[in-house]
């Protein structure tokens, strides 16, 4: 019976200029990255989705968007600009109260393309009622910017309502906290260090640039008493002197013939090779037939260490294939790119059982039906009870037949013949 198959260097130290003279020596301490406010405007209050419209920004900035929305509590669902910045929720800082009707958000763009102009909004559901406040900051880092964020939910009814809680770990962050109220805002809280920044749907809109690490509570005075919800959340300062960088070794991988059908896998190495900590957020593949596998993601790559990626190549047809692997990270000239080619092999397997006495198999090929020379495709006996020719050719039919050899060397008579059309490619 015959069967066919379906075709460190160490982190880097800066050396502080020294000036000499007569035998005195200044040596200036190095120059640390600052964040600083560069605009802050409102939007609404009304109906959203709305477009915002803002003083054009700069390149390298980060833009932070809040908002406070009610009748449903609802939350953004997407916001966009003019200039193609890639806005992401601050994970951690959503906040409810359901029985207020009241909701804060915060989402942000790390490292602004220059010339945005106008910020789009869209809350779900679609034509929520609610308030934007958007804040540009310069001297926030690019790469890694969010930091901690908080929220705090079902405030009960008070006439000082507190933002959410943050503790941050170095000087110089930058904190937005954000409050709803189903009363009004007054003002921030006589002695509370946070600046207040708008006054948009009565709500609390602050800021903070910490003078040092530790524990951050931005808080109001709401009049009458009202309940209330609150969200936080902290941006780290740019790192001086740190580079970003991800290599990907080697830069092609290239698989040559695989039989369709099965699947062949090459790796490649991920190397963090700069002085700071690169984090891995997607791997985007193209090309049919190939996938990749590397480390669970987000991941984070510390400077000077590496980790492998798995390429495999599992063609369906017999086409060549070009692809590629992208490796996005915050690394700079993100993504890392591995190029991938390979062609699929047509091949033909063929299946029988076993014959009396027979120690070994010769199996015969021809592309004309019944006509059969007398060399085998094999180069010597195979095994019971199968074969794989792997030297077709796309397009073409081809009719096979076995004989069976015994330990004489004796071969019987051809067997029934089967027959295989080999698609094209």
């Amino acid at each position: 019976m015959y069967c066919i198959r379906g075709f460190r260097r160490l982190p880097g130290v800066t050396l502080a200029l020294c000036v000499a003279a007569f035998s005195l020596w200044f040596c200036p301490p190095n120059a640390a990255a600052q964040i600083a406010l560069v605009n802050v405007s409102a939007c609404g209050p009304g109906s959203f989705p709305m477009t915002c419209t803002i003083p054009s920004t700069g390149s390298g900035n980060l833009l932070v968007v809040g908002w406070t929305g009610g009748a449903g509590a609802s939350l953004l669902k997407t916001v966009s600009d003019n200039a193609g910045n890639h806005y992401t929720e601050a994970k951690g800082t959503r906040s409810v109260n359901w029985g207020s009707e009241l909701s804060a958000d915060i989402w942000y763009a790390a490292n602004s393309k220059a010339g945005t102009t106008s910020v789009t909004i869209t809350p779900t559901p679609s034509g929520s009622q609610g308030a934007v406040v958007i804040w540009e900051f310069s001297g926030v880092s690019t790469t890694l910017p969010l930091a901690q964020t908080a929220a705090l939910k079902g405030g009960a009814a008070t006439t000082t309502p507190t933002g959410a809680s943050v503790t941050t770990t170095s000087a110089g962050e930058v904190i937005i906290s954000i409050t709803a109220v189903s009363k009004s805002i007054t003002g921030i809280y006589q002695g509370n260090p946070f600046i207040e920044d708008s006054s948009v749907r009565s709500n609390g809109w602050a800021h903070l640039i910490a003078s040092s690490a530790g524990a951050y509570t931005a808080e109001w005075n709401e009049s009458p008493s009202g309940a209330y919800c609150a969200s936080t959340a902290a941006f780290s300062v740019a790192s001086a002197g740190l580079t970003y960088l991800l290599t990907a070794t080697p830069g092609s991988l290239a698989f040559g013939n695989v039989m369709i059908g099965s699947c062949s896998t090459l790796t490649d190495t991920l190397a963090s090779t700069g002085t700071g900590s690169v984090t891995i957020s997607a791997i985007n593949v193209t090309g049919a037939g190939v996938s990749a596998s590397g480390p669970t993601l987000p991941f984070t790559l510390a400077a000077g260490y590496n980790t492998p990626l798995s390429v495999t190549f599992c063609p369906t047809t017999g086409a060549s294939v070009t692809g590629s692997v992208s490796v996005v990270s915050n690394a700079t000239g993100s993504p890392a790119v591995v190029s991938v080619s390979g062609t699929g092999q047509h091949n033909v397997a063929l299946s029988w059982s076993a014959s009396s006495g027979a120690t070994g198999y010769d199996v015969y090929r021809s592309t004309t039906s019944g006509s059969f020379g007398s060399s085998p495709v094999n180069s010597s006996p195979v095994a019971c009870c199968a074969y794989t020719d792997a030297s077709v050719t796309a397009g073409t039919t081809y009719y096979y037949v076995t004989t069976a050899l015994n330990s004489a060397g004796l071969q019987s008579g051809y067997s029934n013949q089967v027959t295989a059309a080999i698609s094209s490619p």
